[in-house]
């Protein structure tokens, strides 16, 4: 392999990683959308699971309240 020939593999393989790169990054950047998206709805769920168990201790407490 003559000079010329190594030099036009190198650019080609040089080429094909910055490809690999951009569509590292564009991977990158779903998945830390996906991570945004399920920490929204994580607090989301946290919020609703607060909601709930005070729901439920209002009601033992009416309740306690109406056997009393």
């Amino acid at each position: 392999m003559d000079l010329e020939q190594l030099e036009q593999k190198v650019l080609l393989i040089d080429s094909q990683l910055s490809a690999r790169e951009e569509a590292l990054r564009v991977n990158q950047a779903h998945i830390e959308s996906q991570i945004d998206a399920i920490r929204e709805e994580n607090a989301r769920q946290g919020q609703l699971r607060g909601a709930m168990t005070n729901m439920q201790m209002q009601g033992q407490t009416v309740v306690a309240e109406l056997e009393h």
